[in-house]
């Protein structure tokens, strides 16, 4: 029974440990990262979304999924965007949602920024959309 018990607490703390490496890991994922250097970091994703691409400049768009609660957006193979929280901003998104359809624009505009979402990010969006 000891040995039993041994077995399974190593087994946790081994599980564990990787828990950890992988959260300290997924902090050092910077913008513009290319895919190889991600999957050196954490290691191949557990699911990958095709967005497909962009009309206008062809980029490949992709999500990579890390655990149910992280991803990490590709743009043609570099890192466009970090989640570490995809509970937390789905619901800041849905009061953007909200307070776009009330008109209340400096409340958009500030989620918008607390995602880290820039001017700059908006406007090629919107040109994407008007070449669409």
């Amino acid at each position: 029974m000891k040995l039993t018990n041994l077995i399974i607490t190593l087994l946790f703390l081994v599980f564990w440990s990787c828990q950890q490496q992988s959260v300290d890991n997924f902090k050092m994922v910077e913008v513009n990262m290319s895919a190889k250097e991600v999957k050196k970091l954490l290691g191949d994703p557990e699911q990958i979304v095709h967005l497909g691409s962009i009309i206008a400049t062809g980029e490949k768009i992709e999500v990579w999924y890390y655990g149910h609660n992280r991803s990490i957006g590709m743009n043609d193979g570099k890192v466009s965007n970090i989640t570490e929280d995809i509970k937390r901003e789905t619901e800041i998104l849905q009061t953007v949602i909200e307070a776009n359809r009330s008109g209340d624009t400096a409340t958009v505009n500030k989620l918008l920024k607390m995602l880290g979402i820039t001017d700059e990010d908006i406007k090629r969006a919107k040109e994407a959309e008007d070449v669409e």
